[in-house]
């Protein structure tokens, strides 16, 4: 395998078969214990303090930290995550990641709408002999280079620093990364092609 022909991206699509929510029976097997074992702790703590006459400091047995610990157990385990805007990943270690996938997805009719008010403005200055504008959008190159590589998604970076180094697509360094994007934009408005969202919430571009 060449170069060329490496994985094209490191950016990685959301992947919801990771995300997973934790079963009822399951917050209750965690909570319950979690709530019973800081109740003892506090007792012994009242205890310490106010029954014993050789009083000795909680510290030493380490009580506060595994306090702190169950509590933020607790907590973690019983909040809302997904009201929140939230959902919980990795089984063995728990992570908050951020649902930006939905989010990510409304936006995109919304570039879309705004490129097409942008080219309509362009049209008419176009049609303007004062305002007239080349047309040197790199659509059509944009667009044959997501169908030749329709088995990964692109951000606008990506196919201008990647791409650009495939065979074919050379003249994809002539444009500056914004330029690409917008041409995206514009494949986008006229269903060309479709997004998906990495892991880091960048948008990402598929040829249909």
């Amino acid at each position: 395998m060449n170069d060329k022909e490496k994985i094209p991206f490191q950016d990685t699509e959301l992947d919801e078969d990771l995300s997973f929510e934790l079963p009822e029976s399951t917050r209750l097997i965690i909570t319950i214990p979690a709530i019973l074992v800081s109740l003892l702790i506090i007792g012994i703590y009242v205890y310490l303090i106010f029954c014993d006459p050789e009083y000795i400091d909680p510290e030493k047995f380490g009580f506060p930290a595994i306090l702190i610990a169950l509590v933020l157990t607790i907590i973690i385990i019983n909040l809302p995550w997904n009201k929140l805007g939230f959902r919980i990943k990795k089984i063995g270690m728990i992570e908050l990641e951020n649902v930006v996938k939905g989010q990510a997805q409304n936006n995109s009719k919304e570039l879309a709408d705004l490129q097409k008010q942008i080219d309509g403005l362009r049209s008419k200055l176009s049609a303007n002999p004062i305002g007239l504008i080349e047309d040197n959008s790199p659509d059509e190159l944009v667009i044959k280079f997501l169908e030749q590589y329709n088995q990964w998604a692109f951000s606008a970076l990506r196919i201008r620093k990647w791409g650009a180094r495939q065979s074919g697509f050379e003249n994809l360094s002539n444009y500056q990364t914004e330029e690409i994007r917008e041409s995206l934009r514009r494949l986008l408005s006229k269903k060309k092609v479709e997004t998906r969202v990495s892991k880091k919430g960048n948008t990402l571009y598929i040829a249909k």
